[in-house]
């Protein structure tokens, strides 16, 4: 009987603390959900972000109600966060006539960007984009009045914005049916230098039409736009400038026919530069809708092998409406629509998530526009609406996700120095951390003890640097790695690192800095030097078999080298500096 009670215990615990990714985080709201009624009869939050401090920012349009769009926050536990706006809410106008909110993203300063679209009388819709202070407020300094639009005197919308690393702030959608991308300055103005007049209209070739949604800027400020053409897939890149990029598909867009209606809606970009596109595919003969997955090399052409010839289906019997999408550290990607699934870097439903890798989203309004989110803690945000008393209501639902570890480690290394191994290491997001236990083996796999132990600093926002120097290396292989250790005694360890310290003849490199010579002694058997400069190109090379060695490099310019030396399949790396 003790034991059995044991065992519900460590269950419990182990529930408690590891819930099932894809159920419901019942310490947010009521049971994982919170209802907003701004008492229209139709409302939904359609944008989702989160400040620094974890607040959770919430947008959403307000139909049947031509006063604008309606901006929440809420604390982390999911309580209206009354400090901001109106007891909690702002509402807003772009230009006071059916506005849209669409999108929107958080600055590092916490101020926030929306953006949408609204009509005016004199040219129909009008992309536009509104900044407020971090407690809601407009920022009138911004732009005119904290307002920007564009006016093209035709419809035009923006579907998504984004942020550049220096701030700038780009919008991708639909202007003259067309592709658009534009972009603002910090100050709200135009930035006349993107593609010489702050925007880019791009129309697809042998097309009437096409309708830009999904935005997302790539490392190298690379900006990519993903919609549809009436009937098939479409990707467009741009340059930095503006200017479409024609190193991508066919003058930088692509056209993917997936053999019936297609509309993409979501862009996830990969660590190696692949891009996956999902939509809906809508198969002309009957009336389910299935989420399509189609992956594009760098280059912007299919990759043949994701799928059958780049693309796949995902087919949960009844219709499935993708919305919005957000990638894990893990290179998992969470989509959100008419249902909440996860998929696996190759496509395939990832069946440990929620039930077998999906979970129904009943009570979200019927265009499936729910908008995921994914927190620092790795537990995942959906803002949408639920249906209640005849009308739909504004909601915001959190689940659970995967465990992720209380620190973020951003790198561990080991560095071999004369006669010790210096560790160190970065994390940022540190959380219940206790301290980190210093681990070292001569085996990669196994027997590894404690050396040495280091107290987490236990900063949540901001990098921390730690180092540990190992005073007595094991002779032969060290293999390193780091346990850290929760305030609560649970532990996880990072990857394995190794320092080759074989005890032996020291090799010796002087003078250095060196004028015309460098001599090298403590050379044994056959050896390849070879002088490397600082962007990694092999100068000059050459072999020994002396246990001294006299290199010239009076040619060389003055300057910062490498020379690698190559011995008993070893490889060192010394560096000097040429006068």
């Amino acid at each position: 009987m003790k034991h059995f009670l044991l065992a519900l215990l460590t269950l419990f615990f182990l529930t408690t603390l590891f819930a099932q990714p894809g159920t419901l985080d019942n310490s947010f709201g009521i049971n994982g959900k919170i209802l907003v009624d701004f008492k229209k009869t139709r409302e939904y939050y359609s944008a989702i972000g989160l400040q620094s401090d974890n607040k959770i920012v919430a947008a959403g349009t307000l139909k049947n109600s031509n006063k604008g769009f309606i901006v929440s926050r809420f604390l982390n536990d999911g309580t209206i966060d009354k400090t901001f706006g109106n007891n909690g809410s702002v509402t807003l106008t772009f230009t006071g006539n059916s506005d849209v909110v669409t999108s929107l993203v958080i600055q590092k300063d916490d101020k926030i960007i929306l953006a949408g679209y609204g009509n005016t009388s004199d040219s129909g819709l009008d992309a536009s984009i509104i900044r407020l202070y971090p407690n809601g407020l407009i920022e009138s300094a911004f732009a005119s009045g904290g307002k920007s639009k564009l006016n093209f005197k035709e419809n035009d919308v923006a579907n998504a914005v984004a942020l550049q690393s220096d701030g700038k702030i780009v919008i991708g959608g639909t202007a003259f049916q067309n592709f658009l991308v534009a972009r603002f300055n910090t100050n709200g103005s135009i930035d006349s230098t993107f593609n010489t007049n702050g925007y880019n209209i791009s129309t697809f070739p042998n097309t009437l039409s096409s309708y830009g949604w999904a935005l997302k800027i790539q490392d190298d400020n690379k900006i990519v736009l993903a919609g549809y053409t009436g009937t098939d897939f479409a990707v467009a890149r741009f340059q930095p400038n503006g200017i479409l990029d024609f190193s991508f598909g066919n003058s930088g867009m692509v056209e993917t026919d997936l053999g019936s209606f297609s509309t993409a809606r979501c862009i996830n970009i990969f660590k190696n530069g692949k891009i996956l596109v999902a939509g809906n595919y809508d198969f002309v003969f009957d009336s389910d809708v299935d989420v399509a997955l189609v992956l594009y090399n760098t280059d912007g052409s299919v990759d043949s092998t994701f799928g059958m010839n780049g693309s796949k289906f995902i087919d949960f019997i009844d219709n499935e409406k993708v919305h919005s999408s957000i990638s894990q550290d893990d290179g998992k990607i969470v989509y959100a629509g008419n249902y909440l699934f996860r998929v696996l870097p190759n496509g395939d439903l990832d069946t440990s998530f929620g039930e077998e890798g999906r979970l129904e989203l009943y009570n979200y309004h019927d265009y499936g526009e729910s908008t995921v989110f994914l927190q620092p803690d790795n537990k995942i945000l959906i803002a949408g609406a639920t249906y209640i008393n005849n009308q739909y209501d504004c909601s915001i639902s959190r689940y659970n996700n995967d465990v992720v570890l209380p620190i973020n480690l951003l790198s561990f290394t080991a560095t071999k120095k004369q006669s010790s191994v210096l560790l160190n290491w970065q994390t940022i997001s540190e959380t219940n951390n206790n301290y980190f236990s210093i681990e070292r083996s001569n085996n990669s796999n196994a027997n590894f003890k404690e050396i040495g132990r280091v107290n987490s600093k236990d900063n949540f926002s901001q990098i921390q640097q730690y180092s540990f120097e190992d005073i007595a290396p094991l002779n032969g292989v060290n293999y390193y790695r780091l346990k850290q250790v929760n305030k609560d005694g649970s532990a996880t360890t990072s990857k394995t690192v190794l320092v080759d310290f074989t005890k032996g003849a020291i090799i010796k490199l002087y003078p250095n800095p060196a004028k015309d010579m460098l001599n090298i002694e403590g050379l044994s058997g056959t050896t390849t030097l070879s002088v490397i400069d600082i962007n990694g190109k092999m100068l000059a090379t050459t072999k020994t078999t002396n246990n001294t060695y006299h290199l010239t490099i009076r040619a060389l310019s003055a300057g910062n080298y490498y020379l690698r030396i190559g011995e008993n399949k070893k490889i060192s790396t010394i560096k000097f500096v040429k006068e």
